[in-house]
């Protein structure tokens, strides 16, 4: 079972035009299970392993170097698969149906319920108050999961061969489905799951994970990549030749890892999903994956092999690994009818936030409801009540990062402004040449009325790595804008407002909300 917070990880959307060499991924801890190691699910500090005969194991992967066991619980059958949402975990378990275990204390897991199945539950996938579990050939249950403790069966459809995995992404259950290769199963209703689309592919399909308009099949002939733009006419758009197959696949784009049966980790690139090509491997050990899940910068690899210890190997593919950027939208505020929104404290450890995208959704009203785009966008006319702000941020790899806080608004203020104070100040930096920048500070001035103040004259001063005197005049959004003349690198800066002037207002230092600033 794959787990699927990464889900930004598919929003990766830029083509390089050439191809790094990289280091190979690398081994960097091992645990050895009492049984099989069959399916695995990663949920914030811990792995949880479908462990065969000896049930669920929960491991503790805090420290990626040394896995440990803290916990674990026997099913009555043999554990198969795994899906954790929430404080539970769901288990197919074979001949003994689907198994619900309490995790919330990871030490002590506990069977809280569990259904029996008209076949053997081979897979398991969680999508809000259902289970989808696919019987060997006994097809795809819709199981409501809202009660844990008493699961109902509510829908079923047939399947016409041996299931193997199962993905849900949206309205869609995605079942890799032996020699009948990828079927595609609507759950809008789940009481009704019906097969609404299908495409082979050469072997025995054995392993499935969507991403985007793709879904990526595992087979005993290698990789497939195919396009579900329409999911009434799935179609094999590219694929990667494994002599001995695949058993399982996670993407987390720009890259699927594919479970190797006897070849290990494999890593291929997917950048143009029309030509999947290797990358690189890791194998003997794991010698006989059977599956696999990504987290951050490591792969965690359940392993089952005759004769050799079984259990979890965890490696290191942060070559790999792309982070997402960090949404920061500030605290709550409470204003009138204006607001200046400030995202200047988003970053992106590995690259550059491309795009600042807003969404205001009014509680009361969704007519209210308004989008902007910027990292500091003005926006006037607010409706009184509260607002629902969300930042979305973009980075330069496509992968997005939210935030969000409440904006209380009181509506329209007839006043009359007698004071001008500081409402926010940004600092930042901007490209002068190769890794030297300038000084950039945007300094934004409201009235008394809550209203940005334009044509009003800012002076600061720079500390630190600029120095000296600046002034600048803000326009009818209330900004003033002032950068350094000079520039250098890695900057590390204070500004501070030493005084403001307007023809007709009188500047209120009291009033500030700040004014200082430092980079």
């Amino acid at each position: 079972m794959k787990f699927k917070v990464l889900a930004l990880f598919c929003l990766f959307s830029i083509i390089f035009s050439v191809r790094i060499a990289m280091a190979d991924p690398t081994i960097l801890g091992f645990v050895a299970v009492p049984d099989d190691a069959r399916g695995i699910d990663v949920s914030g500090s811990y792995a949880y392993v479908a462990g065969g005969y000896a049930g669920l194991h929960v491991i503790d992967i805090s420290d990626p170097a040394n896995p440990t066991i803290v916990g674990s619980v026997d099913t009555p059958g043999h554990a198969f698969a795994v899906s954790v949402s929430g404080s539970y975990a769901y288990v197919a378990d074979r001949d003994q149906g689907l198994q619900v275990i309490d995790i919330s204390d990871p030490v002590n897991p506990t069977i809280v319920g569990s259904i029996g199945t008209p076949d053997h539950a081979v897979t398991v996938d969680v999508s809000g108050s259902y289970a989808y579990v696919a019987g060997y050939t006994n097809g795809l249950l819709s199981i409501d999961i809202s009660d844990p403790q008493n699961p109902i069966i509510v829908g079923s459809d047939e399947t016409p061969s041996n299931n193997s995995a199962v993905y849900v992404s949206g309205s869609y259950a995605y079942v890799a489905d032996g020699d009948q290769g990828l079927l595609v199963i609507d759950i809008s209703d789940p009481a009704n799951p019906t097969i609404v689309g299908s495409v082979a592919t050469p072997e025995i399909a054995r392993g499935v994970y969507v991403c985007g308009s793709h879904a990526y099949v595992a087979d005993d002939t290698g990789f497939y990549v195919i396009d579900i733009t329409n999911p009434a006419e799935p179609i094999v758009v590219g694929s990667y030749y494994m002599a001995v197959g695949a058993r399982d696949v996670f993407v987390a784009i720009p890259y699927a890892y594919a479970a190797g049966m006897n070849t290990g980790l494999n890593v291929i690139d997917i950048q143009d999903p029309t030509d999947p090509t290797f990358v690189s491997q890791v194998g003997s050990p794991p010698y006989s994956p059977r599956g696999i899940d990504v987290s951050g910068a490591y792969a965690y690899v359940a392993d089952y092999h005759s004769g050799d210890p079984n259990g979890i190997y965890v490696i290191d593919i942060s070559e790999y690994h792309l982070s997402p950027p960090i949404g920061n939208v500030g605290s709550d505020v409470v204003v009138f009818d204006i607001v200046t929104l400030d995202g200047s404290e988003s970053n992106d450890s590995d690259g550059t936030i491309t795009s600042f995208e807003w969404l205001l959704q009014h509680r009361e009203d969704p007519n209210n409801n308004i989008t902007a785009e910027g990292m500091n966008p003005t926006i006037s006319g607010l409706k009184p009540g509260f607002y629902d702000v969300v930042l979305t941020v973009t980075d330069n790899d496509g992968l997005t990062g939210t935030d969000n806080m409440l904006l209380a608004a009181a509506g329209s203020c007839n006043c009359v402004a007698s004071t001008m104070h500081i409402q926010s100040i940004i600092a930042g930096i901007i490209p002068a040449s190769k890794n030297w920048k300038y000084g950039h500070v945007m300094v934004t001035v409201f009235d008394d009325c809550g209203n940005p103040v334009s044509a009003a004259g800012v002076t600061g001063t720079f500390t630190g790595d600029f120095t000296g005197t600046l002034s600048g005049t803000t326009g009818t959004d209330g900004i003033a804008i002032i950068t350094t003349s000079v520039s250098v690198k890695k900057p590390s800066y204070e500004f501070c407002v030493e005084g403001v002037s307007h023809s007709s207002l009188t500047y209120d230092s009291s009033g500030n909300v700040e004014t200082c600033r430092s980079k």
